[in-house]
C-alpha cells in the first residue's frame, strides 16, 4: 500500500425537480442522450444492481430507473482520474431526476479534494473537453429539456486509502481538520478555531469498525478503508458464513463500487434525504410563484387555492409513504442534516393557511352570490311595482 497518497472517489450530485410524476420512467432517456444505457453490463450499473438487490430487494423507498452515461475524464493538477462516469437516475414517482458525476482519484494531498469541492458549482473547466462539472451535467440532460439551474446538489467523497493509515478512529480523531477541509472546501483547515472541526464533524454514523460516514449539510464523507487486514478478515468471515448457510457469500460484501458512497448503501440514504428535500423545496417554490399571481375573480382564487392544496397534500403523502418519520438511523441523520423536517413542517403550516383561505374564499363567494340574488330580487320587486303603473 502506498503511504503517501489518498485513493478516493468523488461524486457531484444534482437533483432536478421535473414537475412530472408518473408511474413509469421517462421513455426518452436512452433515445435522446448519447451513450445512455440501462444495461447492467457496465461495471457501475452492476455495482448498483448488487447493492440494491441485497439492501433493498431490488427496489427502494422511491421507485426509480438508473442509466449509465460515459463521461470525459477530469483533468486536475497532479491527479490521476479514472472511471469517470455519470449515473442518471429517474425517480419518476417523485418527479426528481438525479445526475451523479463520479470519478476515482489518486492524489498526494488533501488539497485536490478541497479544490474539487470549491469548483463544484463554479464555471471552471475541469474535463478533457473543457467543461465545468455543471456544464457536463447540463450537456447530458439538455436533450430532455432540463437544466441543473436551481437544482439541489450534494458533494460526496469516499476515501479508500489515506496515507497508509489502517485505523478509522485514528484518522477521525487526529485528522479532523483535514476531513473538515475535504468536506467543505476550506483550504484554511489547518487554522481552524479549536472546536470548529469537532462541531462540523459531530454527525457521524458507522456500522463496521473500518467505515465511518460523516454528514455536514449537503456534504458527505465516507471513510471506507478497503486495503487493510481487517477487511481481509471480514471477507473470510463472510465466505465462511455464506458458504455454510447460503451456498456462498453474497457479492455485496466484496463490492468495491466505482460510484462514490455506494458501498455500504450510504448513497441510497443520501438519495432519500435529497429527494425529500427536492420535492419539498419544489412545491414550496411553486406556491410562492403562484401565490404572487393574484386574480381579481373569486372563482379563480378558489381554483388557485385548490391547486396549491393538492400540491401540498401530494408532497406530504409522498414523504409519509416513504416513512420519513420512521427512517433508519443513517437516513434520519441525513434528513436531519439537510433540514428536511422544517420544510415538511412549513408545508403543513401552509396547508393549514390554505384551508383557512379556502374557507374565506368560499364565504366571500357565497356572500357575493347572496348579494347578487338580493339585488336581483329587489330589481324584480321594483319592476313588479312599476310595470302596473304603465299598464
Amino acid at each position: 500500500m502506498a503511504n503517501n497518497t489518498i485513493k478516493a472517489k468523488v461524486g457531484f450530485l444534482f437533483f432536478i425537480s421535473t414537475g412530472i410524476q408518473t408511474n413509469k420512467p421517462l421513455d426518452m432517456m436512452e433515445k435522446k442522450i448519447a451513450g445512455c444505457t440501462a444495461s447492467a453490463d457496465v461495471k457501475p450499473m452492476k455495482d448498483f444492481k448488487i447493492a440494491e438487490d441485497f439492501l433493498m430487494s431490488g427496489g427502494g423507498k422511491f421507485p426509480h430507473k438508473r442509466y449509465h452515461v460515459p463521461a470525459s475524464k477530469l483533468v486536475l493538477p497532479d491527479t490521476l482520474s479514472e472511471n469517470t462516469h455519470v449515473i442518471l437516475t429517474d425517480f419518476y414517482d417523485a418527479g426528481v431526476l438525479e445526475v451523479a458525476v463520479n470519478a476515482s482519484l489518486e492524489v498526494n494531498s488533501v488539497d485536490t479534494l478541497i479544490y474539487l469541492r470549491q469548483i463544484f458549482m463554479a464555471p471552471v473547466a475541469v474535463t478533457e473537453d473543457g467543461l465545468s462539472i455543471a456544464q457536463m451535467a447540463d450537456r447530458i440532460i439538455a436533450p430532455l429539456g432540463f437544466t441543473t439551474a436551481g437544482a439541489e446538489f450534494s458533494y460526496l467523497v469516499e476515501i479508500n486509502e489515506y496515507f497508509g493509515k489502517t485505523d478509522i478512529n485514528d484518522i477521525f480523531e487526529n485528522d479532523k481538520n483535514a476531513l473538515y477541509g475535504i468536506m467543505t472546501g476550506d483550504e484554511g483547515y489547518e487554522f481552524l478555531a479549536p472546536d470548529l472541526a469537532d462541531m462540523r464533524l459531530s454527525s457521524a454514523w458507522s456500522s463496521r469498525e473500518f467505515i465511518k460516514t460523516i454528514i455536514f449539510n449537503n456534504n458527505f464523507l465516507l471513510l471506507n478503508l478497503t486495503n487493510i487486514e481487517r477487511i481481509a478478515q471480514y471477507h473470510e468471515r463472510q465466505n465462511q458464513f455464506g458458504g455454510k448457510f447460503h451456498g456462498g457469500a453474497n457479492p455485496y460484501f466484496f463490492l468495491n463500487a466505482d460510484s462514490a458512497c455506494l458501498n455500504h448503501g450510504v448513497l441510497f440514504s443520501i438519495e432519500v434525504g435529497m429527494i425529500a428535500k427536492s420535492i419539498s423545496a419544489s412545491v414550496l417554490e411553486r406556491q410562492v410563484s403562484k401565490a404572487n399571481t393574484r386574480k381579481w375573480m373569486v372563482g379563480r382564487e378558489i381554483k388557485r387555492a385548490k391547486e396549491l392544496r393538492k400540491d401540498l397534500i401530494l408532497t406530504l403523502n409522498r414523504l409519509e409513504n416513504v416513512g420519513i418519520n420512521e427512517m433508519d438511523e443513517l437516513d434520519h441523520l441525513i434528513v436531519e442534516g439537510l433540514d428536511v423536517d422544517p420544510l415538511v413542517e412549513k408545508i403543513k403550516y401552509l396547508l393549514e393557511l390554505l384551508e383557512s383561505e379556502l374557507d374565506l374564499l368560499y364565504q366571500t363567494s357565497t356572500n357575493a352570490l347572496v348579494n347578487i340574488l338580493t339585488i336581483i330580487g329587489l330589481l324584480l320587486t321594483i319592476i313588479g311595482m312599476v310595470v302596473p303603473l304603465f299598464s
